[in-house]
């Protein structure tokens, strides 16, 4: 599968599917940061054999996360900034 872009369908789609990771990972982090810290760095490890065994372009899905984890960390301070 080749990723032709940033803005292609395919990158899109890749960063949304992984944004539930990062989400995930986020929250973990937040209430535990070394666990948050394992399984983010388990799914980059993970992402990395993917990538390298199938040649699958994994930087959409590592990118989707980080996405995920940005949004859960702002939504989260906006939050407490209402509150």
């Amino acid at each position: 599968m080749k990723i032709s872009g940033l803005g292609s369908r395919v990158y899109i789609r890749r960063c949304l599917i992984h944004l539930p990771v990062g989400l995930a990972i986020a929250f973990v982090a937040l209430e535990g940061a070394v666990l948050g810290v394992l399984m983010a760095f388990y799914f980059i490890i993970y992402q990395i054999n993917e990538d390298r065994n199938i040649k699958d372009f994994a930087y959409p899905d590592i990118a989707g996360s980080i996405w995920g984890m940005f949004l859960y960390v702002t939504i989260r301070h906006i939050i407490k900034l209402v509150s």
